[in-house]
């Protein structure tokens, strides 16, 4: 049970970061284009 709960947090937090760096990403483009 806890080997589960830890793994989703774990993907959690990896989905996170992951979201924070397209977001970035695609800011930065629209930035260069515009």
């Amino acid at each position: 049970m806890m080997i589960t709960s830890d793994f989703k947090h774990t993907l959690i937090v990896m989905f996170q970061s992951f979201k924070i760096m397209i977001i970035s990403l695609v800011a930065a483009i629209t930035g260069s284009c515009e």
